[in-house]
């Protein structure tokens, strides 16, 4: 149950969802996209994640998650980026977009 159906005390300060709690889907999907952002732009690293983890962490301050939550999305991201960072296609389509992601910013290749 999402904390803020399991106690009154506590209100959703965002758009309410009755789904279940565990794992934070967002904090799923921030954290692969992270792991695949922070590969195209590895000088970003920390950046990447300091706002990967402060958008997780918004969904505990806005009553929609428990902090236990946040991690099952997190490794529940890790297996989801692994696997599809894993495959050729995407391989292809990575290097590509991370060559015209690092001309842009103007970065080393």
């Amino acid at each position: 149950v999402r904390p803020y159906l399991g106690n009154s005390d506590i209100k959703s300060l965002v758009t309410p969802s009755t789904s279940r709690s565990y794992p934070s889907g967002h904090t799923t999907r921030v954290n692969a996209s992270a792991i695949v952002l922070a590969a195209l732009v590895p000088e970003r690293c920390d950046v990447i994640w300091l706002r990967a983890r402060d958008y997780a962490w918004s969904r505990v301050i806005g009553g929609m998650h428990y902090p236990n939550d946040l991690d099952g999305g997190v490794r529940a991201g890790t297996a989801i980026a692994v696997s599809v960072m894993s495959r050729a296609d995407f391989k292809a389509d990575f290097e590509a977009a991370r060559r015209e992601l690092r001309q842009y910013l103007g970065l080393q290749p």
